[in-house]
């Protein structure tokens, strides 16, 4: 599967048209990208995107949750009326319409804006650059989940190979 990492620079114009960043498509050894992507606005302010294969596996996963049957159906058939389709154009570019431009908080007649392109595994998200936290802050976040962590793995040198 496609990982997507890093945080790129983008540049969308008026019409909400802009290019997936180059490593984005370097990495995408198995093709998705150039199928659906299913947009979901999120309530931080950003938007998720997910490749078709990843939206599948993810509805599948909701439904493996120990929330209640109820809650389960809701949660899909919200996600399943907020959520845009879209696909990639020949030249390797999105564009947004309007209803995620404005959960952006992009309001009518700007020529062009900044975003930021996070890679979130096998999925990215889509947000105004000035809504990034830096790389500093999450350096920080991280040493401190990091810190917890350490002091949870177990005595057993097999299980720190990964850190060699």
């Amino acid at each position: 599967m496609s990982e997507f990492n890093g945080t790129h620079d983008v540049t969308m114009n008026g019409t909400g048209r802009f290019s997936i960043p180059p490593p984005f498509r370097h990495d995408d050894i198995d093709g998705v990208l150039e199928g659906l992507l299913y947009v979901t606005p999120d309530s931080g302010g950003y938007l998720i995107v997910r490749p078709e294969v990843v939206w599948k596996k993810y509805r599948r996963w909701i439904m493996t949750t120990s929330l209640s049957t109820r809650d389960k159906k809701k949660l899909l058939e919200n996600e399943s009326q907020i959520t845009r389709k879209i696909s990639l154009d020949n030249s390797n570019r999105i564009v947004l319409p309007a209803k995620l431009r404005e959960h952006l908080g992009l309001k009518e007649g700007y020529d062009k804006v900044d975003l930021k392109v996070t890679g979130n595994g096998n999925s990215f998200k889509i947000m105004l650059s000035e809504n990034c936290r830096s790389e500093e802050e999450l350096i920080s976040e991280n040493a401190t989940i990091q810190d917890k962590l350490y002091d949870d793995i177990s005595e057993n040198p097999e299980d720190l190979e990964f850190l060699s």
